[in-house]
């Protein structure tokens, strides 16, 4: 008899029901890692909506503040800026807690109001101030914003106040190479000074918390082939690739909630920074008769992680005055606006800041 395992050649014959099993069983395990894909990713994006819809409710617990409203214009070169001749009621408050609630004035070229300058009859020198909302004096009146408690402090120089919420490092060069700053100077010998936070450099950087948020429109800056730093227009103009990642990322209720950020601060991101103090100091210099340009480090509880020593050591190297307050000891209870809801720096605080500046710098 014929074995049936056997052919007729003398060879074994394959094993089809072995084959048969193994597909069947390889199907079954593709449709099992199909399955728990699908499900890892439903679950996923459920917890996605989940602090998507709590970052939601974060928000909401946020009224409306009136100079997010109708406090800026846009700028071609700075992305916005103050809108001019405008007073405004600006009160922050969170759920049924009232953070704060001050008033900001706004002069005709969109600075705001120095209420110190009115009480000089003359004056031949000018302190001009450079920064964000720090320097602006969020949540703060006129009167108590460190430009105006230093120009109570220098009763000798008229205090120019450009200082504007969400602005980084480079909204100090282009107002500087835009002629704002030039024209709207009336002396012609002054000294300048740049409010400094760490999260300038995210600023700078464009990063997805900033670029995909309130600065979207901000001036971006690069390298040359000198070394030296160019105007790139808008990050979304320079960087519509990656502005596009970015706003992918962003729309995750994830990221939202817990406001990650990319790409992470890197040492080429500081040296841009500093990069762009350093052409900002040498464009003040060709345009005014400088009596100084300082570097003001602003004592902050958000550093962010951002270890600036090495943008410290190389604008200090090339005759940049920096003044490093960050070591004044601060109390949450006096010095920031609200110990839950807002970090930016009191009255109080700019009172003291005030006080050491007037006798570190050297004013003629």
């Amino acid at each position: 008899m014929t074995d049936p395992k056997i052919s007729s050649e003398g060879r074994p014959k394959p094993n089809t029901n072995h084959v048969t099993q193994t597909s069947d069983t390889l199907k079954k395990n593709m449709a099992l890692l199909a399955c728990s894909i699908a499900f890892c990713l439903l679950l996923l994006f459920l917890i996605d909506m989940a602090f998507g819809r709590l970052h939601e409710r974060q928000v909401a617990r946020n009224v409306p503040r009136a100079l997010h409203i109708s406090g800026y214009v846009p700028d071609e070169m700075l992305g916005y800026r103050l809108a001019p001749n405008q007073h405004i009621q600006d009160n922050k408050i969170v759920g049924d807690t009232v953070v704060f609630s001050a008033r900001y004035s706004i002069d005709e070229r969109g600075r705001r109001v120095v209420p110190a300058n009115k009480e000089k009859t003359s004056s031949d020198n000018f302190l001009v101030f450079f920064g964000c909302s720090v320097a602006f004096g969020i949540g703060v009146d006129d009167r108590e914003t460190l430009p105006n408690q230093l120009g109570t402090l220098c009763s000798k120089c008229c205090v120019y106040h450009y200082g504007t919420p969400g602005y980084g490092t480079q909204h100090m060069l282009a107002l500087l190479q835009s002629g704002q700053v030039k024209e709207g100077v009336s002396e012609r010998r002054g000294t300048a000074i740049y409010v400094m936070i760490p999260s300038h450099v995210i600023r700078v950087a464009g990063t997805m918390r900033v670029a995909t948020q309130w600065g979207r429109d901000f001036p971006s800056y690069r390298f040359d082939s000198q070394g030296g730093v160019v105007h790139e227009g808008s990050f979304a103009m320079a960087h519509p690739h990656r502005m596009f990642v970015m706003d992918c990322l962003r729309k995750s209720g994830i990221v939202r909630y817990f406001d990650i950020d990319f790409p992470p601060v890197r040492q080429s991101h500081l040296h841009l920074t500093a990069e762009i103090i350093l052409a900002s100091k040498r464009l003040f210099e060709e345009q005014f008769e400088s009596q100084g340009f300082y570097v003001l480090l602003y004592p902050t509880f958000l550093e962010l992680g951002i270890d600036l020593q090495p943008l410290i050591q190389t604008i200090q190297t090339h005759g940049v005055s920096v003044l490093d307050y960050r070591m004044i000891p601060m109390d949450r209870n006096k010095h920031i606006l609200h110990p839950i809801h807002d970090e930016h720096p009191s009255a109080a605080l700019h009172a003291i800041v005030a006080e050491k500046l007037a006798r570190d710098i050297v004013l003629e």
